[in-house]
């Protein structure tokens, strides 16, 4: 005898979305994952002008007025920035949050970064299939020369290309590694529900 499994109403979507330091308990740890209780992620991020990065070969520190960053574990990246140029486009993974205008994340980069630093919230498409629904606030990419897994800082940024564009409706695939929803716009809410 064998058993099938049926479908069952209600259950095309993922429940528990693991979204690295989007909501939930377990935000002292710098690599937690938590689980939002819904399987619609909705995000609110926009990018922000005006940070001041410095960096010692061990960490890079953030400086901007309210960098909006509330929980260690939260991805993200940068754009404007020049004498280090390696600091743009990376995805970033904050390690600790020292106040509500600083904070720092992991970085073997040293020199001086000068320009007009902007702040772009980013986050990590899980693994498999997501609808993503992106509002102005953000745009979907990918990575296509694997230099995403550079975490720490490197020589050469990783090259990311647009994979759906802001306001856009469309079904995302995902190696859970080099897919990002990269928050590069103003104020608006996107959404993304990965497919059970």
């Amino acid at each position: 005898m064998s058993l099938l499994k049926l479908p069952v109403n209600g259950t095309m979507f993922a429940s528990n979305v693991p979204v690295a330091g989007q909501t939930g308990t377990g935000a002292l740890s710098p690599f937690t994952v938590v689980a939002p209780s819904a399987n619609e992620v909705s995000i609110t991020r926009f990018l922000l002008s005006g940070a001041a990065i410095t960096l010692d070969g061990v960490n890079a520190t953030v400086t901007l007025a309210n960098h909006l960053n509330t929980i260690v574990g939260q991805q993200v990246t940068f754009s404007g920035a020049t004498g280090v140029t390696a600091i743009n486009n990376q995805t970033w993974t904050i390690g600790a949050i020292t106040s509500t205008g600083v904070y720092t994340f992991p970085c073997t980069l040293t020199g001086t970064v000068t320009g007009t630093i902007v702040q772009e919230p980013v986050f990590t498409l899980p693994w498999g299939l997501s609808i993503v629904r992106t509002g102005a606030n953000a745009i979907v990419e990918y990575n296509s020369d694997n230099l995403y897994l550079n975490v720490n800082g490197s020589a050469a940024a990783p090259t990311w290309k647009t994979l759906q564009a802001v306001s856009v409706i469309g079904v995302v695939p995902s190696d859970g590694w080099s897919v990002r929803l990269r928050c590069s716009g103003t104020t608006a809410t996107t959404f993304f529900s990965p497919i059970a």
